[in-house]
Order: C-alpha cells, then sequence, then structure tokens
C-alpha cells in the first residue's frame, strides 16, 4: 500500500454523517476533509454504486468488517467460535468479494467472543483456521501485495 493511503483520515460513515442517507455519506466525508471512508456493514449498499461513489468522491475505502455473527444475541464477531466455519467463511467470501469490487484492501473479521465452556485454546486455534482461510481466498486480486 502507497504512503498515501497510509496517512489518509479515514471517517467511518456509520457513526458519522447519519442524518443523511448512505449514499450522500461519502460526499459529506469528502466535504469535511476525509480522504477515506469505512463502513463495518457497506453490503448494505451495491459494491458498484458505492466504487462509483467512491471514485466521484475522491475517497479509498479504508476497511470494512465481517463476520459479525447475530448481534442480537450479543456476538461479536464468528471467526474464534468453534462450528460456525460455514456462517463465517460465507461471510469472510461475500466481504472479499464486496472489498474487492470497491478496492478495499484491508477487511477485520471480528473475531467474536467464545460462549462458556469453549477454551482460548480452542478458540485461537478456530480462530487461526478461519483466517488462514481468509488469506488463501485472498491469493490474487486485490489482496496481493
Amino acid at each position: 500500500m502507497g504512503g498515501a493511503a497510509l496517512r489518509a483520515l479515514s471517517a467511518h460513515i456509520g457513526y458519522l454523517f447519519t442524518e443523511l442517507p448512505l449514499e450522500q455519506r461519502p460526499a459529506a466525508a469528502k466535504r469535511a476533509g476525509f480522504d477515506a471512508i469505512e463502513h463495518p456493514l457497506p453490503s448494505s449498499f451495491p459494491a458498484a454504486a458505492m466504487a462509483r461513489m467512491l471514485d466521484a468522491e475522491g475517497l479509498i475505502f479504508a476497511q470494512l468488517s465481517t463476520g459479525f455473527g447475530n448481534v442480537t444475541r450479543g456476538e461479536k464477531g464468528l471467526p474464534a467460535l468453534p462450528g460456525r466455519e460455514a456462517e463465517i467463511r460465507a461471510a469472510l467470501d461475500a466481504a472479499l468479494d464486496y472489498a474487492e469490487a470497491i478496492e478495499c484492501r484491508l477487511v477485520h473479521p471480528m473475531a467474536g467472543v467464545p460462549p462458556i465452556g469453549i477454551t482460548p485454546a480452542i478458540a485461537a486455534a478456530t480462530y487461526l483456521e478461519n483466517l488462514t482461510y481468509s488469506v488463501e481466498r485472498c491469493r490474487g486480486g486485490v489482496f496481493r501485495s
């Protein structure tokens, strides 16, 4: 990643400019002086449309998150939860496809909080297995280099 991207100021449009609909927030971020935007669930907006908005405003999409799980049940991520591998891998695949379409180089898999009875060693092994899947899936595309 180039040095300019490392110095970019990113507006989290999930929290900022919430008085505006999502499609107007990138322009608001640019007017406020930001170089980049981020949002945890940008997939609520089609990737092609997001890419056009980024291009029109001269912004980069700094990072997106994936694998939240069921937030209504208090889940804060899936990758470290044994038995949820199919679910997290589907979420990772979708996030990586979206990230590639908008040229977002950073994807944050939300690790999760293991339920009672899952040891830290099991959670860590599950997380590592799911991250390894992600790394292998990233070979090629915008995730190279």
